[in-house]
């Protein structure tokens, strides 16, 4: 199983999550998950990426300062983390916009 197997559960996550906000978009790679706040014409908007390679990377950036990195070797346990930063992300976006 390699990330773009997961590529509809996903798409079914953001769905889930980001209802209220259509603004959030997401983007897909072969190797690579984007969700991305697209409401401001900002350089370093807040997002949250997956990326496989030889072990998966989790980032969250805020759009401001604070971030967060986790490299997990299981794709399950990375995506447990992509959804807990998914959550934080709009959690932040309500919370400021």
């Amino acid at each position: 199983m390699n990330l773009k197997d997961k590529h509809k559960q996903i798409e079914n996550l953001y769905k889930s999550i980001f209802t209220d906000l259509p603004f959030v978009k997401i983007s897909y790679e072969s190797n690579l998950v984007t969700v991305i706040d697209t409401s401001k014409d900002n350089s370093d908007p807040p997002r949250v990426d997956i990326i496989e390679g030889e072990t998966y990377i989790v980032d969250f950036w805020d759009g401001y300062s604070a971030g967060d990195r986790i490299k997990e070797k299981s794709l399950e346990k990375s995506l447990k983390h992509f959804k807990k930063f998914l959550k934080k992300l709009h959690k932040q976006i309500v919370r400021f916009y």
